[in-house]
C-alpha cells in the first residue's frame, strides 16, 4: 500500500495510526503543515520503503529505534524543524539508498557507523548544525559513486584520507574516484 498525503494543507501532528498499516510500503507527508515530532510509532511498520515527510514543519527528534525499518530505502525528511543528533540504530538501516536530512537542526557529528550504509548512493546533510571531523571510515562500505552533500555545517579539521585527489587544494566540491563529496562553508586545513 502506498498512502501519499502530499501538498495539502495538512496540520497538527502526525497520526500514530500509520504505526499501525502494518502493509504500509510507503508514507508521503510531504508539503504539509504538520508540526510535532515524528511518530515513533511509525518504527513499528517495518513494510515501509519509503518515507517523505520533507517540507513540513516538524521539531523534536528522530526516533531512536529508527533502524527497526529495515526494508527502509528513501527518508526525505529535509526542510524540517528536526533536531538532536543521529539515532545509533541508523546504521542498521543496511537497505538505504537515500538519506536527506539537509535545512534542519541536527547536531553532533557524524557517527562512524553510518559506513555500514552499504547500498547508500545519495547523502544529503547540508544546512544543519553539525560539527567535528568528518570520520576517516565514513565512505569505507559504501558504494563506490555515493554522493555527499554535507555544505553548510561547521566541520573542522583535515579532510579524511578518502578525499586525498593528489591537489594541494580542496575545492568547493571535491571529485575523487567515483565519490562526489560537497564541502563548501565548513572549517577544514590541511596537516603540517
Amino acid at each position: 500500500q502506498i498512502l501519499d498525503l502530499g501538498f495539502n494543507f495538512l496540520s497538527g501532528e502526525i497520526p500514530n495510526m500509520f504505526g499501525n498499516m502494518q502493509s504500509l510500503i510507503e508514507l508521503g507527508l510531504n508539503n504539509n503543515k504538520f508540526t510535532g515530532q515524528f511518530p515513533p510509532s511509525i518504527t513499528a511498520c517495518t513494510t515501509l520503503v519509503g518515507i517523505f515527510i520533507y517540507n513540513n514543519k516538524l521539531t523534536g527528534t528522530l526516533p531512536e529505534d529508527i533502524g527497526a525499518l529495515s526494508n527502509l530505502k528513501n527518508f526525505y525528511a529535509f526542510s524540517n524543524e528536526i533536531t538532536g543528533t543521529f539515532p545509533s540504530s541508523m546504521s542498521q538501516l543496511s537497505r538505504l539508498k537515500e538519506l536527506l536530512i539537509s535545512i534542519n537542526n541536527i547536531t553532533g557529528t557524524i557517527p562512524p557507523s553510518l559506513s555500514n550504509l552499504t547500498s547508500l548512493t545519495y547523502m544529503d546533510m547540508q544546512i544543519n548544525q553539525l560539527y567535528g571531523p568528518i570520520p576517516p571510515t565514513l565512505t569505507l562500505q559504501m558504494p563506490t559513486n555515493v554522493v555527499i552533500n554535507i555544505a553548510y555545517n561547521y566541520f573542522c579539521g583535515p579532510l579524511p584520507a578518502f578525499c586525498n585527489t593528489g591537489s594541494k587544494t580542496c575545492e568547493a566540491v571535491l571529485l575523487l574516484f567515483t565519490y562526489f563529496l560537497l564541502l563548501q562553508f565548513n572549517i577544514f586545513f590541511s596537516p603540517p
